[in-house]
């Protein structure tokens, strides 16, 4: 789903491509507030460039001259359309994923503490956010994963909120089938492969594996 949303973005840009506005240019995320606030106006018959460029928010660095100058363009009715069709297509996704995200942490709920968090609170998060970005849930997943694991995974430098979610859907909270951390970085596909360390003239290349983890690697973890 976190796929499908991404490929209706870009039909959302191609749309406004085709109408010959550069807004999705200028601002760095055409689903954020000004993005949405724009797109929305649009397609609900708005089409003054100034009245549109006045809908951006304040951490909008373009200045309106710019804004305004990328919202000049040919507002056709096949293209309003199009781009009506990707914008509800994203939303419906967007949808689905916080459904997603309830079930989710209705299922961490579930699971048993290791530690109590209420006596011994997760340690300050490496970089602090106000709220979830991306395609984080709306919800905190780094204490429910603190709580379960009995650790912040966070902390590991390369490891994100949803990286550590990753290791956890994939393996689970109990890491006793790995003898030892060899067997582990095995697993993930971290062990180069012995046949391409003949020669140092080759690059090091790691063993294939179907995990996963191996996809949400950050790559600071990958080198």
């Amino acid at each position: 789903m976190v796929k499908m949303s991404a490929t209706h973005i870009k039909h959302m840009h191609k749309a406004l491509t085709q109408m010959n506005l550069q807004i999705h240019n200028v601002i760095r995320d055409i689903t954020g507030l000004t993005g949405l606030a724009i797109v929305d106006a649009i397609l609900a018959g708005e089409h003054n460039h100034k009245k549109l460029a006045s809908l951006k928010h304040g951490r909008i660095k373009a200045s309106d001259e710019v804004i305004i100058k990328s919202l000049k363009g040919d507002y056709l009715p096949e293209h309003l359309f199009t781009l009506n069709q990707a914008l509800q297509a994203y939303r419906y996704y967007r949808e689905m994923i916080g459904l997603c995200h309830i079930e989710v942490k209705a299922y961490l709920q579930k699971f048993e503490s290791r530690v109590d968090i209420t006596q011994k609170p997760p340690p300050s998060p490496r970089i602090k956010k106000t709220k979830p970005t991306g395609n984080e849930p709306n919800f905190d997943i780094r204490s429910q994963l603190y709580r379960i694991l009995g650790t912040d995974l966070t902390q590991v430098d390369g490891i994100s909120v949803l990286t550590a979610y990753a290791v956890f859907a994939e393996i689970g909270p109990d890491l006793s089938k790995f003898p030892t951390i060899n067997h582990f970085c095995s697993w993930l596909g971290l062990c180069p492969n012995k046949y391409f360390l003949i020669s140092h003239s080759l690059p090091v290349i790691t063993l294939e594996t179907t995990s996963y983890c191996m996809e949400n690697r950050s790559p600071r973890i990958r080198t």
